[in-house]
């Protein structure tokens, strides 16, 4: 296996580790200092413990949510992953009380990966979409 399917692998894992919810998996992919730059966001969120935490809260507020894969890019150590994402707010979620709504998004995920782990992730999607989804807007 040549390193761009080593990478490819290593976000697909991490995909398929975010549907199963399984944390320490998802956990175990990151570098110590792993960036999780979610762009609509104000600011990132910087090392293992707390990108974990933040998916933690992402699950209890969509406790259904699923990604699923519909392209993907690999060049030098970035992995591109266009994904489908849907879930049902049944939580609490960044303040938000639960809505029961359902959310249907494509997000592109940008992974940076060097030496087998996460260095940083970058998601891009339309924030307007989101809330208006959900009731916000």
């Amino acid at each position: 296996m040549n390193e761009k399917e080593k990478s490819l692998k290593i976000a697909e894992n991490w995909i398929e580790a975010m549907n199963r919810q399984d944390l320490e998996k998802m956990e175990s992919l990151y570098a110590d200092d792993v960036i999780d730059n979610e762009v609509p966001e104000r600011e990132a969120i910087v090392g293992k413990k707390n990108v974990t935490k933040a998916y933690r809260e992402l699950f209890q507020g969509f406790p259904d949510c699923k990604a699923t894969i519909i392209n993907h890019i690999v060049e030098g150590d970035q992995v591109l992953l266009e994904i489908l994402w849907e879930g049902t707010q049944k939580g609490e979620f960044r303040g938000i009380p639960s809505t029961g709504k359902k959310v249907k998004l494509r997000i592109a995920y940008i992974f940076r990966i060097q030496n087998g782990k996460i260095h940083e992730i970058r998601e891009y999607y339309d924030a307007a979409t989101f809330l208006n989804q959900i009731g916000l807007l």
